[in-house]
């Protein structure tokens, strides 16, 4: 299996690959009146209407630095997170299996002496 990792405050993470869509550093979300407090609002990317969902918030971590959107794929859903840097694409047999809290994170893959969390994206829009 293949996964992109990234950085967002003090947590290394990871999405399966065929989960991500792309990259984007500028993101100009529109805010929308009433949402919960995990949605940032919306943007336009690649001539879609997208949400953004807070990553930090729903993990309960601050950005650093930001400024990297992550477009994420679930299902036929498309959404974007901010995070605060992009690592790199790694290759991993194994997810092992972790207990987490926030029932966002399915498990955990080792690349090196790396530790990297891995998120469901299904779960990050059924808040």
């Amino acid at each position: 299996m293949r996964f992109l990792t990234f950085f967002l405050g003090d947590l290394n993470l990871a999405l399966r690959i065929e989960e991500v869509e792309g990259v984007v550093e500028e993101v100009n979300p529109v805010p929308i009146p009433k949402a919960p407090k995990h949605v940032v609002g919306i943007a336009n990317i690649r001539n879609r209407i997208v949400p953004l969902i807070s990553l930090p918030h729903l993990l309960n971590q601050e950005l650093k630095v930001g400024k990297k959107w992550i477009i994420i794929l679930s299902g036929e859903d498309r959404f974007l997170c901010e995070v605060d840097d992009i690592g790199e694409v790694v290759d991993c047999d194994e997810i092992r299996p972790t207990r987490d809290k926030s029932g966002l994170i399915t498990g955990l893959i080792e690349k090196g002496k790396s530790t990297f969390l891995v998120i469901d994206p299904g779960r990050l829009t059924r808040r």
